[in-house]
């Protein structure tokens, strides 16, 4: 095997791929009971692993508490929705931290939507108010954390780019 193929991770993400099929395979299985919780994060925590051996320290962040919500949501959902809001906090702060120099009015209009809309909808779909202080807190910061996503440098249509930089170099 080719000595970059360890360098640049390729192996984490395989691995993460097997990790997330074993889990969905095995959950119902009565002999995968003792590893289903640690099985259930190691996918996404490989995939933390893999953006720091990238040296992408805040997605790894954002990827373990991610895996680590996962595996406490198992246990009780409010421990797993809180590692999964500390990590929409840190989303939020990489990707404001990386904002685009310029926004259109649509773009501007969208992020609006996104921060608004998200825990406004997602409050209004309760039936029982006495989840609504919970949800409202974690739908804010997962509104907020799309919006400055949305905001950001980073590419939101990249299938599209990467299909017109193939079109450009295969002359198709």
């Amino acid at each position: 095997m080719p000595k970059n193929v360890f360098a640049e991770g390729r192996l984490l993400l395989a691995a993460s791929v097997v990790a997330a099929i074993a889990y969905y395979a095995l959950r119902h299985c009565e002999l995968a009971l003792p590893i289903e919780i640690p099985l259930k994060g190691t996918g996404v925590a490989l995939l933390a692993t893999y953006a720091l051996v990238r040296n992408a320290r805040l997605i790894a962040v954002v990827l373990a508490l991610g895996a680590l919500g996962d595996m406490l949501i198992e246990l009780k959902l409010e421990w797993g929705a809180t590692a999964f809001l500390v990590g929409h906090v840190v989303a939020i702060f990489l990707y404001l931290r990386h904002r685009r120099d310029r926004l259109g009015i649509s773009q501007k209009s969208a992020a609006i939507s996104l921060a608004i809309l998200t825990p406004v909808i997602a409050v209004s779909l309760l039936s029982d108010p006495t989840q609504r202080a919970g949800v409202g807190v974690y739908s804010v910061a997962l509104g907020t954390m799309a919006a400055s996503a949305w905001i950001s440098c980073f590419p939101r249509y990249r299938t599209h780019e990467e299909s017109a930089r193939r079109q450009r170099h295969t002359g198709l």
